[in-house]
Order: C-alpha cells, then structure tokens, then sequence
C-alpha cells in the first residue's frame, strides 16, 4: 500500500520543481536570490509554509527549497556557484515532469524504528 506523502516532502516537492522550471525558463542559470524570489511570486503558499521556525526565524518554504536542493545537487540536476543556480537538467525533462512525479521520486529516508 502507498504511503502518504508528508506535508514538507509536497512542499520541498512544489518549491524544487518551481525553481527547476524557473531556471529553464530563464536559460538554464540565474541567481539564486532571483529563483527565491520567483517561486514567491509564483507558488501559492499556505500559512503553514509561510511560518517561520522558532528556532532559526528562518521561513519553512525557504528552508525547503535550500535544503531539497542539496538533494538535487547531489542527484547532478543542479549546479550552485558563487550565488548562481545553473540547471543540468534537458527542457523535455522539465516540461514532461509534473509536481506529482517529482513526489513519486523516492528519496531514501532513514527509519527511526
């Protein structure tokens, strides 16, 4: 049986895949801080994602996106340099790739059981 997606995988999942069409749409590079603020423009966030964390004041969905693109880095569909976010990722990648897939996409997780 499937398991349910936890809420902060469908937001790492919503803000990776803004950032990646992002990046395509804008030539394949662009600096991070104008990829941060398109996903602001352009997703729709709920209260939840917009709150800040106690501990660091650093916002959910920011929080996220950098921590997810780790992943993505890692994976080689990203490259990050002196502030600048390029994509290695082809166009038909992005374009036949929907939110819903990129949740399928199963990132290892450790059980604490």
């Amino acid at each position: 049986m499937a398991k349910e997606i936890s809420r902060s995988r469908a937001l790492a999942a919503k803000v990776i895949f803004a950032a990646l069409q992002i990046l395509s749409k804008k030539g394949g590079q662009a600096p991070g801080r104008d990829v941060t603020s398109e996903i602001e423009k352009q997703v729709t966030f709920d209260d939840w994602a917009k709150t800040a964390y106690e501990k660091t004041g650093y916002i959910r969905w920011h929080s996220m996106l950098h921590f997810y693109s780790i992943d993505c880095i890692k994976a080689g569909f990203l490259v990050k340099n002196k502030g600048v976010w390029y994509i290695t990722l082809n166009d038909s990648f992005i374009r036949l790739t929907t939110v819903q897939s990129m949740l399928r996409m199963r990132i290892p997780e450790t059980d604490s059981a």
